[in-house]
């Protein structure tokens, strides 16, 4: 592998992907995906797995790796180079820069997903000193550039906004409950059971979207509710960091744009002061976390 490309890893938590990284024009060549193991019980079995799967992508490829980037969901610690995600099936402290770096003898960066999704954004999309990126999928998570600085907090949490509560049907929500793929569901059939209505049998984002459509006044008065929850949080964000501009990604954002994202592009709150903030859709795609793990390989401390 040349000087000028980086091994880059994508991990999240329901596919891990894989490619190489060309420094010199910021593109990805050989990308693989795999499904990420959904059995993992403990450190070990985190690790192996990771490094297994490079081990087979370097052999198929032969490669010998000088340089990784890799991009992880949840909590970074730059400092001890581990990662902590709840979204994995093993959600607790994984240490895996040292290891990496010892397996296979090469420098090991470590960048949060979203993060790595905001660095992407401001490299390869739209360049400003004041950027925030919110994915929203299996869970949560944004990366925000301040003041031209990527800000990350202690032990990397900075990102951790999926954890912003809110008050809603009478109780407390993390926005994850409220927006993720993996808890709108649940949040569909509280905000039904609230308001005796009859929920729809849905089983997972992808199914209660599909099944929406054939009950437009319920998919009415639900986005609505759902919009209502969003605009709440984005204010607050807003407020405390004040971006030039959002972008969202992730799979639950980019498959119900038109559901989720266009009222908030659209709606009079977010165009004027003091939340005035544009609003749009990364169209970096699935990639977006690996071409910012190889932007970060050059300018995050591994």
């Amino acid at each position: 592998m040349g000087d000028g490309s980086v091994l880059v890893i994508d991990m999240g938590a329901t596919n891990f992907r894989m490619g190489l990284f060309d420094e010199s024009d910021s593109s990805l060549s050989s990308v693989v995906i795999y499904d990420t193991p959904q059995n993992w019980s403990c450190e070990e079995d985190v690790l192996g797995g990771i490094a297994d799967h490079v081990m087979r992508y370097c052999q198929l490829s032969n490669l010998v790796p000088t340089r990784i980037g890799l991009s992880v969901p949840g909590s970074v610690d730059k400092i001890r180079g581990c990662f902590k995600a709840r979204n994995l099936s093993y959600n607790r402290k994984v240490h895996i820069r040292e290891y990496l770096a010892s397996a296979f003898e090469c420098q090991v960066n470590l960048v949060n997903d979203a993060n790595a999704g905001v660095l992407a954004v401001s490299e390869l999309e739209y360049k400003s000193s004041n950027l925030m990126y919110i994915t929203l999928s299996t869970g949560v998570g944004s990366g925000a550039i301040v003041d031209g600085r990527l800000i990350d907090g202690s032990e990397g949490r900075a990102n951790n906004i999926g954890r912003f509560m809110v008050h809603a049907l009478g109780v407390e929500y993390s926005w994850e409950e409220c927006v993720s793929g993996k808890n709108i569901t649940q949040f569909y059939k509280d905000w039904c059971k609230v308001n005796n209505i009859s929920a729809l049998d849905v089983g997972s984002s992808e199914e209660l979207f599909m099944e929406l459509l054939s009950a437009p006044e319920q998919k009415e008065k639900f986005l609505a509710f759902v919009h209502s929850v969003n605009r709440r949080v984005l204010a607050s964000i807003i407020s405390m960091t004040a971006p030039e501009v959002i972008y969202f990604g992730g799979s639950v954002a980019v498959k119900n744009q038109k559901e989720l994202i266009d009222p908030l592009m659209n709606d009079p709150l977010f165009k004027s002061h003091p939340y005035k903030c544009a609003i749009n859709v990364t169209h970096l795609g699935d990639e977006i976390s690996l071409l910012g793990a190889g932007i970060a390989a050059n300018i995050i401390e591994c």
